[in-house]
């Protein structure tokens, strides 16, 4: 049973006893012979109601302990996985950022490989000779859009790890 239960259960307890203790209160005040029978059946009542809260309430302190306790360990294991989550997003943030940096150097070996294989290729036809490509022209597959999602990515990342 949860503690919101037991609150709730309690609750309803306190509520029925007010209303037993009312009822008693109003046929004690009547002089009727069969509220004789009826004032020691609502006292008893009364009675089992408090003795029910009683235990609800020690039951609900016992619970309390134990949440408490559990907390500590709870929230301990918590901050634990939140610091080793931190550090691996720290490493995925500098792997992000190495990537990018090579793909910007591949990116700018690309642009002078081609700015050098132009000469290279036109003297190799005057001499009729065919021209040797073995550079690449573009990264594959890596085209601008994914690279600006990883750049997001990474700006996301490093916004977190910074804080």
């Amino acid at each position: 049973m949860s503690l919101r239960e037991i609150r709730r259960k309690i609750n309803l307890i306190e509520a029925a006893i007010k209303e037993r203790q009312k009822k008693l209160s109003i046929i004690e005040g009547e002089k009727n012979a069969e509220n004789i029978v009826k004032i020691p059946l609502l006292k008893n009542e009364i009675e089992i109601l408090h003795a029910e809260k009683g235990r609800l309430v020690e039951e609900g302190e016992r619970l309390k302990t134990h949440f408490e306790q559990s907390l500590l360990k709870a929230e301990k294991e918590y901050l634990q996985a939140c610091e080793e989550q931190s550090k691996l997003l720290k490493k995925l943030c500098d792997i992000t950022e190495r990537f990018l940096s090579y793909v910007e150097e591949v990116k700018d070996s690309t642009k002078l490989t081609h700015h050098l294989f132009i000469p290279y290729k036109n003297i190799s036809l005057e001499l009729e000779k065919t021209p040797k490509s073995l550079h690449i022209e573009g990264l594959y597959s890596l085209n601008e859009k994914i690279i600006t999602q990883i750049k997001t990515f990474y700006e996301w990342a490093r916004e977190r790890v910074d804080r």
